[in-house]
Parts: C-alpha cells; sequence; structure tokens
C-alpha cells in the first residue's frame, strides 16, 4: 500500500490542485449532488459505494483499499461508506488548463 502522501503527490502530477485526505464514518451518507469540477477518489481503507447516474442510468460502483474512480464534474453522485467507514484521497481538478484538451 502507498502512503497518502505518495498518493496525494501523485495526484498532484495529475493536475489536480486540491487534494485532501477524508474520513467517512461507519454508514456514513453523503446525499446526492455534483460537483463543477473533476473529482478522482483513491480508497486508502475500508469500503465505499458510489452510485453514479449517467444519462438516465444508475451506477454503482463497490470500491475497497487500493481502489480509484474518477467522477466527472457536472455528475450527480452520492456515496454511502461501508460497515467499518473508509478513509480516501479526493483530488479536485477545478482548471480547465490542466486538462488535456482544455475544457470540452
Amino acid at each position: 500500500m502507498k502512503s497518502e502522501a505518495a498518493v496525494i503527490k501523485r495526484l498532484k502530477t495529475e493536475g489536480y490542485d486540491n487534494v485532501y485526505a477524508h474520513a467517512a464514518a461507519q454508514g456514513e451518507v453523503d446525499e446526492e449532488h455534483e460537483h463543477p469540477f473533476d473529482t478522482k477518489l483513491h480508497i486508502v481503507n475500508g469500503k465505499i459505494r458510489i452510485r453514479v447516474l449517467a444519462g438516465g442510468a444508475l451506477t454503482d460502483l463497490s470500491l475497497k483499499e487500493g481502489d480509484e474512480t474518477e467522477i466527472p464534474r457536472g455528475q450527480k453522485h452520492l456515496a454511502i461508506a461501508g460497515a467499518e467507514g473508509c478513509r480516501y484521497i479526493v483530488a479536485e481538478r477545478h482548471h480547465c488548463s490542466t486538462q488535456p484538451f482544455g475544457c470540452i
């Protein structure tokens, strides 16, 4: 398992400008929402379920230690922490100039 500091450093080199660790309590629910920026999650320990609604279809992702997922800006989603909680790294990309093709 890579250290949190190593994961944060890598994500910053990928163009994410706000990167931090977050701990979700056992069974914690982050209700449906969306962000005006791209997000990547890296699971440090525990489990979390991410439900994404895209084009009328619901996708349910079950993530565990070491898994990553990307959530594009404007994508509606919700998160539910597992029975033992979940610690993860959140990476936010706010600037279009850091994306390979700019804002699309």
